[in-house]
């Protein structure tokens, strides 16, 4: 082919009418015949990725099979044409959605690392703080977003469908494994010598403590990533990017405090990796992951960019979002339990704050 350019990668694309989610790839692969192109299909996540090659540089095509309503590509492709703060993100190069599929094409960004693969491959001590200035400046790009969106003050209740009735929700969908509903059920667990409630009392408490509840519970609402993970924050020279957005026109950002937390605080990519030890015994349970080092500087900078009250807000988030990932990992038993155990852990570390402060009594 002597012509391969971007425009004919997206009209080809874009015509396909597939039936299927194995159909989309095919005809995708099909209309993609002539370039040089590689795909990735993680089997974990709806969306198919295809890295192609044309005149004008390379490109991905990130593409999802099913209704608009329910596609995560289509809400992506709607979160970069909201995201009008520049330098954010890679530009949105080409786009397509109907009743069938959804794809979204970006340049992309060579020679990239996120901040988990930065993390892993060099453990120095500069490393460690370059880390922790990049984590900084990540919070004030989606703070940044936030603010030149237009936030609005939120009533509780539109609040609430980010925490209280996503945990209800997502607690509902766990109970349907017998494991995870013993876990959930009992009132509470021991944990390296400690005993901890389970995720349902700490909800509680907060639910009836109207002065803790308005002291966690956000009151702003705009436009924020939506997924701020270390996963998600591309690293190029000196440059950042937000990929993979999950976010919509009116979320606390005190949400995304929590997902970027649960990247260094948190310890979800060691879990999700195995790196962590956890035996139960007459005793309870032991328990430990392997966080690395360099995250403890990364938290002690966070701790001192943030409010007392933001950084509290934030430990809220990052529980409820292990507690509310409990039923999409259930599958793999140990790796959900030490999900569990970890949300109990930040539960109660929460509670040891708060507990210490006099607006909460």
């Amino acid at each position: 082919m002597s012509d391969n350019n971007l425009r004919q990668v997206i009209s080809r694309v874009s015509s396909i009418a597939p039936s299927s989610r194995d159909d989309m790839k095919q005809l995708i692969s099909d209309a993609l015949n002539g370039y040089e192109f590689k795909m990735i299909d993680s089997h974990n996540t709806a969306p198919v990725l295809y890295m192609v090659s044309t005149d004008e540089g390379r490109f991905m095509i990130k593409a999802e099979y099913g209704k608009q309503k329910k596609n995560t590509v289509s809400k992506e492709i709607t979160w970069y044409q909201r995201a009008k703060t520049a330098l954010l993100h890679p530009d949105l190069v080409g786009k397509h959605s109907n009743a069938q599929f959804s794809m979204l094409v970006l340049p992309y960004i060579e020679n990239a690392l996120t901040l988990d693969q930065l993390a892993e491959t060099d453990s120095s001590e500069e490393t460690a703080g370059s880390i922790a200035n990049l984590t900084l400046k990540a919070i004030e790009m989606d703070r940044l977003l936030f603010s030149s969106s237009g936030p609005i003050n939120a009533a509780r209740e539109e609040v609430d469908q980010f925490y209280e009735e996503k945990y209800q929700m997502r607690t509902a969908e766990a109970k349907e494994y017998d494991y995870l509903k013993d876990l959930l059920e009992a009132p509470a667990h021991t944990v390296n010598g400690l005993v901890l409630h389970s995720p349902g009392h700490y909800m509680e408490q907060i639910q009836h403590s109207e002065a803790l509840r308005n002291y966690l519970t956000p009151d702003r609402l705009g436009l924020i990533h939506g997924d701020l993970h270390f996963g998600n924050i591309l690293l190029q020279q000196s440059r950042l990017y937000f990929v993979d957005p999950n976010g919509e026109p009116r979320m606390p950002i005190e949400y995304d405090y929590g997902k970027i937390l649960h990247s260094f605080h948190g310890g979800y990519n060691q879990i999700a990796k195995g790196q962590f030890l956890l035996q139960k015994n007459d005793d309870g349970y032991r328990f430990k992951i392997e966080i690395p080092e360099s995250h403890t500087k990364v938290l002690s900078a966070t701790q001192q960019h943030f409010t007392e009250q933001e950084f509290m807000r934030g430990l809220y988030s990052e529980a409820l979002h292990f507690a509310t990932m409990l039923p999409h990992h259930a599958s793999n038993e140990v790796e959900t339990t030490a999900l569990f155990l970890r949300c109990m852990q930040i539960f109660q570390e929460l509670f040891d704050h708060v507990g210490k402060l006099k607006v909460v009594g």
